[in-house]
Parts: structure tokens; sequence; C-alpha cells
């Protein structure tokens, strides 16, 4: 072999991130850009982090801190560089001792992760034209999410996947699915897969451990080899999270969301061929920002505002708004990752089935809310907040009367309640039914007053922490039952029952 094709390496990044409760509509928003936050709806957001070693003027590794001849701590990670050339690696042959086949010093080394907020440490290939590219996710959002990073290296026919190295995080909290490991063809161009499963829950702010570490080609790479893959070889990462709430597994959590990763999921090739035809994101990377008005003061003007709107707008009310009739089909559905600024205004609402119900991570915040119907004056199914809110409602003769109800089923929650005076109420907020669950159904409430006549809150899954609360009138303050065969718990804190 007299030389070998300098291959400029195209390694792009993807970021998919999914809220969905069982039952309900998958949304998700994606970007070509791992380096960018993605705003999602139900609060699951992450961000796709990748990482090389920095070198000094001279070419060098810098680092400092040796701890011994086996670890050291780097002074500098740069992000990952796109477009590098790939040339074979050099090193010893995999029939050696790994001491001797990683480094072309005989030297293994042990990367710590301290500088990006990550735990732990990797053992890393220091062999010459190793390409690093340490992929991390952080989750952005408040909320708690599953994970995984599907990896696509670009493979021709001809190139089998022992010519192409791929370094891996030994940690046991992926699981490196090798059955599952296939060929997808994406636009004429073959890419082997592989899955990097993060198997506990990834918590908010919290970064995790790598999943793919480096990538090389085989010492043994001829001209010919290389002449197949063209000018450039890619390598495509995408990150997928979902949130946790109604699943029992990251598995379970991502294929519904997403599909299982085999051959026979179309979209794997669908997925792929976005992140690399992609000059714009398919779907907004962040969410619209924009304000929807209500011009008007019946439910039409409501649902033309919220038609109108995008995931992340705001519809802001500008009067007083009526929201007539009894019957379960007049009630009103937010079902978008929207906000309802009331804007000091009063929305009045009739239906016997519930005022208001909010799905899809909706919010609303800063006005009155009077309902003179039974049930409660809002249902909700995925709440990113309550905020800023006066619920009123109006007694009826032997009509349960409820300010905010949790719905039944594991998926639904609301994140926080901030603000917020219900009066008139039977029972005031409520976790009804909410499935086998350990995670929270309401992550946090306070300054909430509860005027109520009969309980004041209502547990059937855990609530989180609980302050600066009061509640007045109830019969019982607190009334905890257990619906299956799980605990309940409250945090209260500076709080009068």
């Amino acid at each position: 072999m007299k030389s070998v094709k300098k291959i400029a390496l195209l390694a792009l990044s993807f970021v998919l991130v999914a809220a969905l409760a069982v039952g309900a509509t998958l949304a998700f928003l994606q970007d070509s850009d791992g380096d960018v936050n993605v705003m999602t709806i139900g609060n699951v957001s992450i961000k796709q982090l990748e990482y090389e070693r920095a070198v000094d003027a001279n070419g060098n590794f810098i680092s400092t801190n040796v701890v011994d001849e086996y670890s050291y701590t780097p002074d500098m990670l740069q992000p990952f560089t796109q477009d590098k050339p790939i040339y074979p690696a050099i090193y010893a042959g995999t029939s050696a001792p790994w001491s001797e086949r990683v480094g072309a010093d005989g030297t293994p080394h042990q990367q710590s992760w301290k500088q990006v907020g990550a735990p732990g440490s990797n053992q890393i290939v220091d062999a010459p034209n190793v390409i690093d590219k340490f992929v991390f996710v952080e989750n952005t959002g408040i909320s708690d999410a599953y994970y995984r990073t599907l990896v696509a290296i670009e493979c021709p026919e001809g190139v089998t996947g022992s010519m192409i190295h791929v370094v891996s995080t030994g940690n046991s909290r992926f699981v490196y699915n090798e059955e599952n490991n296939f060929y997808v063809v994406v636009d004429g161009v073959r890419y082997l897969v592989l899955e990097y499963l993060y198997t506990p829950v990834l918590q908010s702010g919290e970064i995790s451990r790598p999943s793919l570490l480096q990538v090389y080609l085989d010492k043994n790479a001829s001209n010919e080899l290389c002449a197949l893959f063209g000018e450039t070889m890619e390598i495509l990462a995408l990150s997928q999270a979902v949130q946790t709430r109604g699943f029992k597994s990251a598995k379970e959590a991502l294929d519904t969301a997403f599909g299982a990763v085999t051959e026979s999921n179309a979209n794997v090739a669908v997925w792929f061929r976005n992140l690399k035809n992609a000059t714009q994101p398919s779907v907004p990377s962040t969410p619209s920002t924009g304000t929807v008005q209500v011009s008007g003061t019946d439910k039409t003007a409501v649902l033309a505002a919220i038609e109108n709107a995008q995931p992340g707008d705001t519809i802001v009310f500008t009067s007083d708004v009526t929201i007539a009739g009894y019957n379960a089909s007049q009630k009103l559905v937010i079902d978008k990752a929207i906000t309802l600024d009331l804007g000091g205004n009063t929305i009045t609402t009739e239906s016997g089935w519930g005022g208001i119900d909010l799905k899809g991570g909706a919010s609303i915040k800063n006005g009155t809310i009077n309902h003179t119907g039974n049930t409660a004056a809002i249902k909700a199914f995925q709440v990113e907040s309550i905020e800023n809110v006066t619920i009123n409602l109006t007694e009826t003769a032997g009509k349960t009367k409820g300010g905010i109800v949790v719905q039944e089923g594991a998926g639904c929650y609301i994140g926080s309640i901030k603000n917020v005076t219900i009066n008139g109420a039977t029972n005031g907020i409520e976790t009804y039914r909410c499935g086998d669950r350990t995670d929270y159904a309401i992550g946090s409430m306070e300054n909430v007053t509860i005027n109520a006549t009969d309980t004041g809150i209502s547990l059937s899954a855990p609530i989180g922490e609980v302050k600066n609360c009061t509640i007045n009138g109830a019969k019982i303050g607190i009334n905890a039952y257990l619906y299956g065969p799980y605990s309940v718990s409250i945090k209260l804190v500076n709080s009068k029952v």
C-alpha cells in the first residue's frame, strides 16, 4: 500500500425530543445541530453535546493533573470539529495486548469528564489518526427524561463493519444493543446503525456519561476501500428523549414514542435522512414566542386563537370571555404547548364535565376563572404551569366542585402551581387515580390558598414541595389514599393546614 486516501470526516448531530402521554398524539421537535437547545412539549428538553480533546500549537493534547501513567484529567476540551481528515489509525493490531495496541507509546488513557460536568471516566484510544467524538446528552428541561443515542456510520457496499472501529462507553448505564445493529440505506448511501440506550432516568440538569467516544479506520484500510466512500465519510449522531411519566422503563418509553430501533422501522431512515439533508430544521428547533390575541368574548374567538397558535405561543385575552353551555362538548380544550394569558381578565365556564381541559404541555396564567358547572374548573392532563390565577366556584346543591384535578392515568401531571387561590371548592386540588407511579403528579406548589368545604388536597400520587400554602375551612386538610400497590407523599414547607 503506497498511500492512503484522505477522507473528510463529516459528523453531524441531531436531536429528537418527545413528550408522549399514553393514548395521546406524539409530538416532537427536531434540529440538525446537536449543540442547540431544543424546547419541547411537556418540559422535555435535551441538548446534545459533542467534544474532542484540544491540542496545543505542536499538535499535542493539552492535559494536566496527571494521576499516574494510566489516567489523567484533561485541562481542556473543545467542541467537536467538523470536516476533519481521517486516515487509517496506527496501532499494533487486534491480536496484541490492549496496552500495546491502543497507543503508539503502549499507554492506555483514562479520560475524565469533570470539565464537562458529567460523572465518571472512560478509557480511550490514544493512537494516531483516531478521531475523538465524545457525545453527551444534557437534560436542560425541568422534567426527568429517558433518552438514547443512535449512531449511523457510513459503510458502503464492500466495506465491512470490521474496517471501521467505534470506541464506546463501557458504562453499564448504556446498553449497547449489538443484536439490533443493522444497515439502513438513506438516499442511496448505506449506514451501519448502532443504538446506545441510557437505562436509568436522566434527571433535570444532569449531563450523561458519553455514548460514542471515538471512531477510526482499520490500519489495513486500503486506497481501494477508502475510494468507496467518495470525498466524505459521514457519521450521524441522533439523540432521542421522552418523558418518564407513564412508562416503567427507558426502552418502553422510547419505543412507544419513536418506535423500536430495528431495520423494519422505516422511521429510522427518515430520521437520518432529515439530518443528512436538512439545511433548516423540518420543525422549529425552538418554540415560537409569538402572541396571538383573542378577538371576541366567546368560545369561537378562543378556538380561533388556539388554531392560529404554534407551540410556544402565548394567547392573550383582551377582554372577559364566556364559554357557554353545560354539555361535555361545550367545555374548553387546549391540547398544545401554548400559554393562555388571561391578561387580568375573567374566563367563565359552565360545562358540567369540567371547565377547561389542559393537555399537551399547556399553561394558564394571570386572571380569574369563574366555573359555574360541576366537576373541576381545570382538568389537568399534561400541564406545564398554572400561575397567578384565582378560581371561583359557584356552589351548586348536591354537586361536587373541584378547583384543579390531575386526571386519571400515569401520564397526567402538572409541573407547578404558583400564586393560585381557589374559592368555593368541595375539594380544592386532587390527583385523581394517577396510576402506578413514583414520580410527582404535581411537581411543586407555592403560595396557594385553598378555601374548601370537604378536602383541601386529595392525594393518590406523590406531590413535590408545597411551600407557603394554606388550606382553610376543609373537614380534611390533606387526604392521602392508595390507588394501587404504591405509596404517596407530600413535602410541606411553611404551610398551614
